[in-house]
């Protein structure tokens, strides 16, 4: 018992501290995902919406210029558009979506250089004036198609992402299940059936695992148990052979005495014979 390591080399706690680590590693790698893939939909969902009210808005302000309305109104018509044109999140959907940017930028220059001053311009014929806005709303049209393959291409991205991370944890969690079995529950079940043994007097019985780590620490202590119980044993049973034997010669004594003194007793003339 003597020759225990009482320091592990390869500790066990440490193994299961860093397989829990990776699976809550790969759940928060899944989790972040799923987070960023709602947000994403939610995002492109809200920056679609707003390219199609774009168009929308660029019929309200034919419709408000065809019928002469009033210049306040069409300038705010025209503000209402400018706001959406120039609205944070589309600027924000341009981030790692060349092509979106490409087309926004080029609605923002033929709104300021072309339609922006034919909406203005009281003398533009009316029917310039639509053909100039069918093909804005076109390049519109592109823009949200762009907007569309953009969400699908992060989708899709976040998707796999989310699917290796997800194999990740599953296969982590199959692989602990298995190391927990083949590393824990087997050895604890041989220790078991070791004490069981050791508790019914067998005490040849050793626990076998070479590992040098917590589990290999109990089994070297279970081991050495054994060992002093087995010296235990012996030595109390070389006792009570030792004292039977002894005790025997005292009965053997004790028996030669009493067949002695009884014969003396019963004829006593001998005992007289030998006094002088």
């Amino acid at each position: 018992m003597g020759g225990a390591s009482t320091t592990p080399k390869c500790s066990t706690a440490m193994l299961l501290s860093l397989s829990l680590g990776g699976i809550a590693v790969a759940a928060l790698v899944a989790t972040v995902v799923a987070m960023l893939a709602t947000e994403t939909l939610r995002g492109d969902a809200a920056a679609i919406n707003l390219a199609g009210s774009m168009r929308m808005q660029s019929y309200r302000i034919l419709t408000s210029r065809l019928k002469q309305d009033s210049a306040i109104e069409l300038e705010r018509q025209i503000a209402l558009y400018q706001d959406k044109l120039h609205d944070p999140l589309l600027s924000r959907m341009t981030v790692g979506s060349p092509d979106f940017k490409a087309q926004l930028g080029l609605l923002k220059s033929d709104w300021e250089t072309q339609l922006r001053p034919a909406f203005l311009n009281p003398n533009m014929d009316a029917n310039n004036l639509s053909a100039m806005v069918e093909a804005y709303v076109t390049r519109i049209d592109q823009s949200v198609q762009s907007l569309q393959r953009a969400s699908e291409k992060k989708v899709r991205t976040l998707y796999t992402i989310q699917t290796i991370s997800l194999l990740v944890l599953f296969t982590l969690s199959a692989l602990l299940l298995a190391a927990v079995h083949k590393k824990w529950i087997n050895p604890l079940r041989q220790f078991m059936d070791t004490v069981l043994k050791l508790k019914e007097g067998d005490f040849s019985t050793r626990v076998n695992y070479p590992h040098e780590d917590e589990l290999g620490l109990l089994g070297e202590t279970i081991n050495g148990m054994a060992e002093q119980l087995a010296e235990l044993y012996l030595d109390l049973e070389q006792r009570v052979e030792d004292k039977t034997r002894r005790l025997q010669q005292s009965n053997d004594s004790l028996h030669l005495l009493n067949e002695h003194s009884s014969r003396l007793f019963a004829h006593p003339d001998e005992l007289y014979q030998l006094v002088p």
